[in-house]
């Protein structure tokens, strides 16, 4: 595997072990508080989606 692909792998578990930690953190908040974590979370796991996206595109076209 090259080293790019091994950083990106820990990059992509690293933000993915975040949007875990917020979902765990949701579910153990209060009521009151729920919206604001799902927000956090929400936001998070489109910062993932994207730096995925933006990986994959960028990966594809190397291969054309």
């Amino acid at each position: 595997m090259s080293k790019n692909k091994t950083t990106w792998n820990r990059k992509v578990l690293q933000m993915s072990n975040k949007c875990d930690d917020l979902a765990a953190s949701y579910w153990r908040g209060e009521a009151s508080s729920r919206e604001q974590g799902y927000e956090l979370w929400l936001k998070e796991v489109k910062k993932v989606s994207h730096f995925i996206d933006v990986f994959v595109k960028k990966d594809s076209n190397v291969d054309l």
